[in-house]
Parts: structure tokens; sequence; C-alpha cells
């Protein structure tokens, strides 16, 4: 496995946050690794291929993003833990 990421754009504007995120996206593909990332933060969540919703310790939902993106009431789930 790759590296972790903790709410890695929490502290950063919006622009350094994209430049943080793409570099990590790239860095991931590039190398060909996973990087695990923690977030409340959709945006930062759209970079990456996979997710996972947590609430209270038990997965809630898993699945590709580009499903997480496209299916409202996945969305609003996620938007409400």
């Amino acid at each position: 496995m790759g590296p972790a990421a903790d709410e890695p754009t929490g502290a950063l504007d919006s622009r350094a946050g994209h430049s943080l995120l793409s570099y990590l996206r790239d860095t991931a593909t590039q190398r060909a690794q996973t990087i695990v990332m923690v977030t409340h933060d959709p945006n930062a969540a759209a970079y990456a291929d996979r997710a996972l919703i947590l609430e209270k310790g038990e997965v809630r939902w898993e699945g590709p993003i580009a499903v997480l993106e496209a299916d409202e009431a996945v969305r609003r789930a996620w938007l409400t833990v």
C-alpha cells in the first residue's frame, strides 16, 4: 500500500487543495499504488476511484466513485454522515 492522507486539504485554500489532490492522483497512477485518503469533502473524494462511507465504525456504502457522484440517494447518505 502507498501513502495515507487524513483530511489532506483541510487547511489548504481551494487552489492548493486542487494541486495536492492532482499530485496524489497522478502519483498513484504513475506508481500503480493505492493512496488511502480520509475526508469529509466530496470534492476531494471525487479524485478517488473508490469510496467507502463509514458511520459509527461501520461501512455504510462502498463502491466506485462514479456511482457515488451519479447516485443522488448515495450522495445524500454521504452528506448526512
